[in-house]
């Protein structure tokens, strides 16, 4: 039912949304490589620099479409803007099959898929015409891959797999770059703590999967410091672009967060720009950069003025903060507050986990009571939390490179963390299950009323962000 909800969701904003409401041009990579049937020079347009296999797949059908008929421009970008939502849609099937693999229970399963489902920043960007999905999609499909791989042994077949999954992230968008560092963490956890495969096959696996992908990398990386320069060229340094980022070097806090400011105030001002924590944990259930927010006011000049000069205020400090409160009316500000703090749960449950994968990290395995079963069950599921736990903190990492590297917000807008979801998604489930034995112990009363409360919770949050998602998608399809 999460599914086909979801999928639903993403298909209304996709309509409603038009093709223009994205970050960045993204059409124009597509446009050049049907045109030439090559790929094009990374100064050849602002997204060029990007890895070109996501703009390779959209021309190839592209010039399927038109041969077939679709000609008229909008319509040929209405239909190049539905492949990141089937990205978006896959990308939910494969954390579906990610978490039948892992040793968590079905209510576990069930809530953590939801939050995953619902997700505003998903549906968002599955509307959009950018390569975030597409990077999210192979992420998931690498831990997918892991986990199918170190069921079945670690065959040749199963490394195989692996190792083009690790390649596809590795090249989709450099937010995924972390793929080859979690697989390694997740084959050591293998052999080192579930002790489930031989040295060799260990190591065959940490070459083929980890040391393949990064020597290709690393060979794309010299190729374009040769031709650029750099080997990570992005946009900015192709173009000479300059401007005075905001909140500027020596102005992000990585230790600071301030959930009350961001209920508070539910659009990004002074108090929260400057806490990627704030960001990243608040933000992740309520639109903060407006894009949607811009395309549906059109026909509003004073509040499409407002949101245009609020997200030319986040990019340089140079540019004043829009005067007046945000332009939200009383429902929508009750509704985004709703949001951001019941978002709040699925982040303990998170963090939740990841407490529980630190524990079986200090605990002995051999110091587990119970039969010999039961120790195999508790090495796979430490098998299990380090590997969810390597994507979700690598994809952190990279959003905190990219923070660090800009000091600006467009370091740490909550796209960035996309790649990181099927992770975060496994440890939400994994934190689930720890609650749940820390109530054992309680009378049944107290469990009865925690289970019904935290699905209480967790229902809301889903209805929430289904009403935030179909109001938004009524407002574009009006304007």
């Amino acid at each position: 039912m999460f599914f086909a909800v979801s999928v639903l969701l993403k298909l209304i904003l996709w309509w409603s949304a038009p093709p223009g409401a994205a970050y960045d041009d993204h059409f124009a990579p597509i446009f050049k490589i049907a045109a030439t049937l090559s790929l094009p020079e990374k100064t050849d347009c602002w997204q060029c620099y990007q890895p070109p296999l996501f703009y390779a797949v959209s021309a190839a059908a592209g010039r399927v479409a038109f041969a077939a008929g679709l000609r008229r421009e909008a319509g040929f970008k209405k239909f190049l803007q539905l492949f990141p939502c089937l990205y978006g849609m896959l990308t939910l099937w494969i954390s579906y099959r990610i978490l039948l693999l892992l040793p968590v229970s079905g209510p576990a399963g069930a809530a953590a898929f939801g939050f995953l489902a619902f997700c505003p920043r998903l549906t968002y960007l599955s509307a959009m015409h950018t390569n975030d999905t597409f990077a999210a999609l192979a992420a998931a499909l690498t831990l997918w891959a892991f986990l199918r791989a170190r069921g079945r042994g670690f065959s040749w077949r199963s490394q195989a797999l692996l190792s083009a999954t690790v390649i596809l992230a590795v090249f989709s968008k450099p937010t995924a770059l972390f793929a080859p560092g979690a697989v390694f963490v997740g084959i050591a956890a293998a052999y080192f703590i579930a002790r489930s495969i031989p040295r060799g096959r260990a190591l065959a696996a940490a070459a083929l999967c980890c040391l393949l992908p990064g020597a290709l990398l690393g060979l794309s990386l010299l190729a374009n410091e040769a031709r650029y320069g750099y080997p990570l060229p992005d946009n900015m340094r192709l173009f000479h672009v300059t401007f005075t980022p905001r909140p500027g070097h020596g102005g992000v806090d990585f230790l600071s967060f301030r959930p009350f400011s961001a209920l508070r105030s539910p659009i990004v001002d002074d108090s929260t720009v400057s806490s990627p924590p704030t960001v990243a944990a608040a933000h992740l259930w309520y639109d903060t950069e407006g894009w949607f927010q811009i395309a549906a006011t059109q026909g509003n000049r004073p509040l499409h003025d407002w949101w245009i000069q609020h997200y030319a205020a986040l990019t340089d400090i140079r540019m004043p903060w829009p005067k007046g409160p945000p332009p939200l009316p009383p429902s929508e500000l009750l509704l985004a507050r709703a949001l951001i703090f019941l978002g709040f749960f699925p982040l303990i449950l998170v963090l939740a986990g990841l407490l529980d994968c630190a524990a079986g990290l200090f605990r002995r395995i051999e110091e587990f009571n119970g039969t010999r079963g039961e120790k195999t069950a508790a090495r796979d599921k430490s098998v299990g939390l380090l590997t969810a736990a390597a994507f979700a903190g690598g994809a952190l990492v990279v959003m905190a490179a990219y923070t660090a590297y800009y000091a600006t917000f467009l370091g740490m807008r909550t796209h960035y963390l996309l790649p990181g979801l099927p992770g975060l998604t496994a440890l939400a489930a994994f934190g689930w299950d720890a609650l749940s034995r820390l109530l054992r112990p309680a009378p049944r009363p107290l469990r009865l009323a925690a289970r019904i409360l935290a699905w209480l919770l967790a229902f809301s949050l889903y209805f929430l962000a289904a009403l935030h998602i179909i109001r938004l998608s009524l407002l574009l399809a009006s304007a």
